[in-house]
């Protein structure tokens, strides 16, 4: 069953409207789309300005089979297109004037009078983000950034992917789909106390804020190294194939949960893991030690079918999951009955991840 052909419950189909009383007003390029699309999953109205004949992300690859943009058609399905010549002044004025948020995404914004200054100068009700790669003033105030330039200059690249080769690029577009989270968070607390606020948002220093990176090399000059799927508080902690397949497991320092002498058991306590010592969990991630636990669980999983594995695992309250492909996800039930999923404009996407579980004191 398709999502298109899906009889989603009311409580699937209710949309959120906390801000259905919000006009938000968005100009720029992919750095503003992921905050747009969140407050119009909230309800606001979003006004996405487009030069006439469209924007540049309307051309972002993939591409569907009828030439039209994936990237585009996902980020901006529940907005409005507003074609506007970037030299109409009056119209964009107007179109300021109304909103109540104004995202902008510009790399000079205030070349086409479109900076806070500005716009708060004749609208001084409206609530004004600027998302930029590294903020309006610093050193590198100027320079321009895509995806990965950012994911490299924060330090996330330096730790993504396996040891003893180059980093491995994260998933496309996380820089300003973080951005976008943090550009709409403050955007409603900013409205909500009153608006007329000017707010701006680095991307590179919302990635900073993400992740222990930084905190780990100030307190211990330690840089994190790359550790591939292995999980820093886990052994055996990371992906491992299978048969047919790829699982992840975590057996981390569950002590009193006894969660290694089940594994032991499950895996028929080889004698190379016997003793005390190897609860530790200190003493089974030394790098030596891993590589004996790894190399028993490469065997082990190897002869074992994906499916049959993490039923095994969870059966023995053991922490493992079946790595999913797409398709997978698509078909699980726990997807369809929380209705995760829409169908629009011929394309299929998850909805924005919050629904209203209560309203008016009665639970929906």
């Amino acid at each position: 069953m398709t999502p298109a052909d899906d009889p989603a419950d009311e409580h699937h189909r209710e949309e959120v409207t906390v801000l259905d009383d919000v006009v938000v007003l968005e100009i720029g390029d992919e750095r503003v789309e992921p905050a747009g699309a969140l407050l119009a999953g909230m309800g606001a109205r979003v006004l996405k300005v487009e030069p006439p004949g469209g924007g540049p992300t309307r051309q972002r690859p993939p591409l569907l089979t009828d030439g039209r943009s994936l990237h585009w058609e996902s980020w901006n399905a529940a907005k409005e297109i507003v074609e506007v010549d970037i030299g109409d002044t009056e119209r964009r004025t107007e179109l300021v004037a109304a909103a109540d948020i104004v995202l902008v995404g510009l790399d000079d914004p205030a070349a086409d009078g479109l900076d806070a200054h500005t716009v708060r100068g004749h609208a001084a009700h409206v609530v004004h983000v600027d998302i930029t790669p590294f903020g309006r003033s610093g050193p590198y105030a100027d320079h321009r950034a895509g995806d990965l330039v950012l994911m490299a200059v924060s330090g996330y690249l330096a730790i993504s992917g396996r040891p003893g080769v180059a980093p491995a690029v994260p998933p496309a577009g996380q820089a300003w789909i973080v951005a976008g989270a943090q550009a709409a968070l403050s955007a409603v607390v900013a409205l909500r106390a009153g608006g007329g606020d000017g707010i701006e948002v680095a991307a590179v220093e919302v990635l900073a804020a993400q992740e222990n990176l930084y905190s780990t090399y100030s307190a211990r000059s330690v840089v994190l190294p790359r550790n591939g799927s292995q999980h820093r508080a886990c052994a055996p902690g990371r992906i491992y194939p299978c048969r047919d397949g790829h699982v992840h497991i975590f057996v981390g320092a569950q002590k009193e949960r006894g969660v290694w002498d089940r594994w032991l058991d499950w895996i028929g306590r080889p004698p190379e893991l016997a003793g005390a010592h190897w609860q530790d969990i200190a003493f089974r991630k030394r790098p030596e030690n891993l590589a004996v636990i790894d190399e028993i669980a490469t065997r082990f999983f190897a002869a074992e079918t994906r499916d049959d594995v993490v039923a095994a695992g969870q059966r023995r309250h053991i922490p493992i999951v079946a790595v999913l492909d797409p398709a997978e996800v698509v078909a699980l039930p726990h997807v369809h009955d929380r209705g995760l999923l829409v169908h629009a404009n011929g394309v299929t996407r998850p909805r924005m991840p919050w629904r209203t579980v209560e309203r008016a004191g009665v639970a929906s």
